[in-house]
């Protein structure tokens, strides 16, 4: 009887300290998750591996900080890497085209990436402000006041004007931007049937016929 409750009593200890490491591993890969969002493609594609290895697996990546770059796998010979200041090493010695078919991407991605932590110690993408604006503020400002002094002006004549006016070439479609941003949209006038003197002359006799009518008259 007492050894059975000794058994008992290890076996609670051995599947508590499981669901403790399995509560670990589920840390770990939200984590990695989250950092994926932030990166490029190829990392995205790692966390995807990542999710659907196993508890042992993920917990061996996470504790090599989940492969959250390409340096982690890519080496053209045999070496180890030591990511930031983890101790865990990852030795792989694999070539730029194995880890390219694994996770189904361009051979010259992998190549960029690895090439890229070479030179720099990482191959995380850097962020940047994008490519600059063709218009300033002012140009702006000027767009829509152009389209509002002659509303039957079409973008691609807004655009020949504020070129004359800045110096700088623009596009009618950098102008249709501006103009809805400001709140200015393209509209069509509305085709009416077009009204004779003679109808003129009925609706102002009918006007002044009625003109002296009361509230209970028009109904």
């Amino acid at each position: 009887m007492h050894k059975l409750i000794l058994n008992f009593i290890n076996l609670y200890e051995y599947i508590h300290w499981c669901a403790k490491i399995k509560d670990e591993v589920e840390k770990l890969a939200y984590q990695l998750n989250e950092e994926a969002e932030r990166t490029e493609r190829p990392i995205r594609r790692l966390s995807k591996v990542m999710y659907g290895s196993t508890c042992a697996d993920m917990q061996l990546h996470a504790m090599g900080e989940c492969l959250s770059s390409i340096k982690h796998v890519v080496g053209k010979t045999s070496g180890c890497f030591y990511p930031r200041s983890n101790h865990w090493k990852l030795e792989e010695g694999r070539s730029v085209t194995s880890v390219a078919a694994e996770f189904g991407i361009a051979h010259s991605i992998v190549s960029r990436l690895w090439r890229q932590f070479q030179t720099t110690g990482t191959a995380i993408r850097g962020f940047s402000s994008g490519r600059p604006r063709g218009t300033t503020p002012a140009d702006d400002r000027y767009i829509v006041l152009q389209a509002r002094r002659n509303r039957r002006q079409t973008a691609g004549e807004i655009a020949r004007h504020t070129t004359q006016a800045n110096g700088r070439p623009i596009s009618r479609f950098t102008v249709a931007r501006r103009l809805h941003g400001g709140g200015l949209f393209a509209r069509c006038p509305v085709r009416c049937v077009p009204l004779t003197p003679a109808h003129r002359r009925r609706r102002s006799l009918w006007c002044r016929k009625h003109r002296n009518w009361r509230d209970n008259e028009w109904g």
